[in-house]
């Protein structure tokens, strides 16, 4: 072989290895930045709560991220495979054990999208509320490849977004339910006695001469009475009468289940009680009281005035009693 020969062959031996080199570093970057994509994604799932499993549906073996394995075991380490039943049973709850036949007949199955919320406990007892998104993928052939899942953890959402109700719902001094809440109550237990013709009373209270303890005592005072009169009704009522501030120094009680007889027992009960409060400022608490029940066939609206009249009927025979509506 001629010098020249070789010299053609060494520089073309050079040349395949500088574009080997080359298509290696253009390798190893696109491998780079797979990886920090990677990193990106896990970070990100990590930060909005969600992790994702993946069932084939050739092997059916399952496979968790390691942040749903974190949202379901926490710090503990799962070296054992969890199979797809082991799976079901763990992400089903005492509240709603359909989960795995949900997800089993209508996505692994049935081959529907599937969007849901549902509870989970912990492998440390703590209750999970979750947003679970899952769906199963085809081949060309419709065949099903694989079914895949993504669970949020919503608690810290759900938890604020309860909390929030119960502010809207509670009056702020007194810590009972405000007006807004007890309208609804209302208009739950006027359907229910419309439709079941069951026993249902209501309680409306005003304070007397309310407004001397704020113009005598000042209105921190007042704000104790206030206090003071929600703290009795809480220890003397039933767990099942529902109470609140129906405004200024006017309380609602619904009675539910109750007859009015009884309503105005309890009534007489709370009217005792509230004279027996002890002030600082050596000034009694009373209260005037008119009780109603429910009646089918009554508007709402026609009721809370017969409710009204029997209030101001104990106003006018002198305050500090209990009237009842015929």
């Amino acid at each position: 072989m001629s010098e020249s020969l070789l010299r053609q062959q060494i520089e073309r031996l050079e040349q395949q290895l500088l574009d080997l080199e080359m298509e290696n570093h253009a390798l190893m970057q696109r491998v780079s930045a797979s990886k920090l994509e990677n990193y990106k994604l896990r970070e990100i799932q990590k930060l909005a709560k969600v992790g994702t499993w993946s069932l084939n549906h050739l092997s059916y073996s399952l496979f968790l991220s390691k942040e749903l394995q974190s949202l379901l075991f926490g710090d503990v380490t799962q070296n054992k495979a969890l199979s797809w039943n082991d799976f079901l049973d763990l992400i089903s709850s005492d509240s709603d054990k359909n989960i795995a036949q949900s997800i089993t007949e209508e996505v692994v199955l049935g081959g529907k999208k599937k969007a849901f919320e549902h509870s989970i406990k912990t492998s440390d007892g703590q209750i999970k509320h979750i947003r679970h998104y899952c769906e199963t993928f085809y081949n060309s052939i419709g065949q099903p490849l694989n079914s895949v899942g993504l669970m949020q953890d919503i608690t810290e959402e759900k938890e604020n977004a309860m909390q929030l109700e119960l502010l809207s719902i509670t009056d702020d001094l007194t810590g009972l339910y405000n007006r807004r809440k007890m309208n609804e109550v209302l208009v739950s237990q006027h359907d229910i006695v419309q439709r079941y013709q069951s026993d249902c009373s209501v309680i409306l209270l005003d304070l007397d001469c309310f407004k001397l303890f704020n113009d005598l005592f000042g209105h921190q005072m007042g704000d104790i009475v206030l206090t003071t009169i929600a703290n009795t009704m809480r220890s003397c009522l039933r767990n099942a009468d529902i109470c609140g501030r129906w405004g200024g120094e006017e309380f609602l009680i619904v009675c539910q289940n109750t007859a009015c007889e009884s309503a105005a027992v309890a009534a007489e009960k709370l009217r005792s009680a509230f004279s027996a409060i002890e002030l600082s400022c050596a000034r009694t608490v009373t209260a005037s009281f008119g009780v109603a029940q429910l009646v089918k066939g009554e508007a709402l609206g026609a009721f809370l005035q017969r409710l009204d009249k029997a209030l101001y009927q104990s106003k006018h025979d002198g305050r500090n009693k209990v009237s009842v509506s015929n």
